[in-house]
């Protein structure tokens, strides 16, 4: 009976052990999911440089955007814009000079003067329209090695919705995801 009693107690001691180090390792695992976002973000700091990534951005580059929390999913430039200096009182944001306009997935809706001006990503499930939406250069995510040829019109719904199409079963191509650009390579090169 001790002996037993031992034993029981004695497996006991590991379980709390295992538990207590796969605890840990669960700790170790998130901070490195922390780190490596940050990392990326940093990257995507120097590639999305006004100076590197205006080479890139031509119109038809795909280009995945996020905002906050909002993952917009990847969309297409339509075109590049500067924007005049601002006024005194503001405050120059690092590549805020520079609007991109990216035909991207909206939610129905969304652009059209209802309670929700604002453009947003369609929810899950919900079918959704593409619109083109101006985007801060610091908010590109990544850039795709892909290129989407646009049609000329982006006014008709047909033609915005093509790109939709064409974009999802890019996804489906690749569902590892688009292959990324490295523009920071792709630079070095192009100034020779």
């Amino acid at each position: 009976g001790a002996f037993r009693g031992n034993k029981v107690s004695k497996l006991e001691q590991e379980a709390t052990m295992l538990d207590a180090s796969g605890e840990a390792e669960v700790a170790d695992y998130h901070k490195l999911k922390l780190d490596i976002a940050q990392l990326e973000k940093k990257l995507m700091g120097e590639i999305t440089r006004p100076e590197r990534v205006l080479y890139n951005l031509r119109p038809g580059r795909l280009v995945k955007i996020r905002e906050g929390g909002t993952d917009w999913g990847w969309g297409v430039v339509v075109n590049v814009v500067k924007r005049p200096s601002t006024g005194v009182g503001s405050l120059p944001s690092r590549g805020g000079g520079y609007i991109v306009d990216t035909l991207l997935h909206c939610s129905p809706g969304s652009s059209e003067n209802s309670s929700r001006p604002k453009p947003c990503p369609p929810r899950p499930g919900e079918k959704g329209e593409m619109h083109v939406v101006p985007v801060q250069l610091p908010l590109i995510a990544a850039l795709s090695k892909l290129m989407k040829s646009i049609p000329s019109d982006l006014r008709p719904l047909e033609a915005r919705q093509s790109i939709l199409l064409a974009l999802q079963e890019l996804n489906t191509r690749f569902p590892q995801g688009l292959p990324k650009l490295n523009p920071v390579k792709v630079t070095t090169l192009a100034a020779f």
